[in-house]
């Protein structure tokens, strides 16, 4: 879908033929009922920053509305959570596992960038900035999901990827994890039981005290490379959102930063 919509707005960038304009409009989510959660966020902003005298006004104002309105949303939900957390995917995913929302920059969406870009309102731009706050460091454990990146990254890549790549702990670099969800909930603990007996607790003792069910979800990740759950890296669900984030946010001129 994202590479058919990719063929239609260059083309019709380039030759300004109105019959991509209706093959896009066919297929877009901008010509349905109106919705809180984007699911083509990529292909609206696309269509929003056609140049002018392309495309259909009205639709470009309504891409524009819907983004917006999605990232006033996730402004406000990020109000709602102890670490000011931005969702730039959506606010209902469940914490369940590859959700993101701990270990990628706003769960590796990019609503609130396209909504700065499209308005240049300064309240996005620091949404957005808020948005790689908490997997970075601003968080419970002081810890950067980002193997190289901050004072205490994370030190075990999965240990799969470490088989298959020859890549040993601490040594490599931009290894992000899905990070944890809610691991005590009865669903997750008929995937994860067994990290919790043959892991954490075998043996004659012990091993973690609280039990990890009883952790607060944001404080259960266990940085350990054993668990798919917490520790596999994607590298397309984690990586490379990220890396386009934060390279997105280290672009920016000065005078943006200062709300100029």
């Amino acid at each position: 879908m994202r590479m058919m919509f990719g063929r239609l707005l260059g083309r019709l960038a380039a030759t300004r033929d109105p019959a991509y304009d209706e093959a896009f409009k066919q297929s877009s989510e901008l010509s349905g009922k109106v919705a809180l959660y984007l699911d083509q966020p990529g292909a609206d902003f696309a269509y929003a920053r056609l140049p002018e005298g392309v495309g259909d006004p009205e639709l470009k104002k309504r891409a524009v509305e819907r983004i917006t309105t999605y990232a006033d949303h996730a402004i406000a939900f990020s109000r709602k959570n102890a670490y000011d957390i931005i969702a730039g995917v959506r606010t209902d995913y469940p914490l369940i596992f590859a959700c993101r929302y701990f270990s990628t920059p706003a769960q590796g969406g990019f609503a609130l960038i396209y909504a700065y870009e499209l308005t240049r309102k300064p309240a996005y731009l620091a949404a957005a900035v808020q948005g790689a706050n908490y997997s970075l460091g601003a968080n419970p454990d002081n810890l950067s999901y980002c193997t190289g990146v901050g004072y205490n990254a994370q030190h075990f890549n999965f240990i799969v990827d470490a088989i298959v790549t020859g890549q040993l702990p601490d040594m490599i670099v931009g290894h992000i994890p899905y990070g944890q969800g809610n691991e005590g909930n009865a669903m997750s603990r008929t995937a994860n039981a067994w990290v919790q007996q043959w892991l954490l607790n075998f043996g004659p003792a012990k091993k973690m005290i609280p039990n990890w069910f009883d952790w607060p979800v944001n404080e259960q990740y266990i940085d350990f490379g054993r668990y798919p759950l917490h520790n596999e890296n994607c590298f397309n669900q984690t990586t490379v959102p990220a890396a386009c984030y934060w390279f997105y946010l280290a672009t920016r001129p000065e005078a943006e930063g200062k709300g100029k």
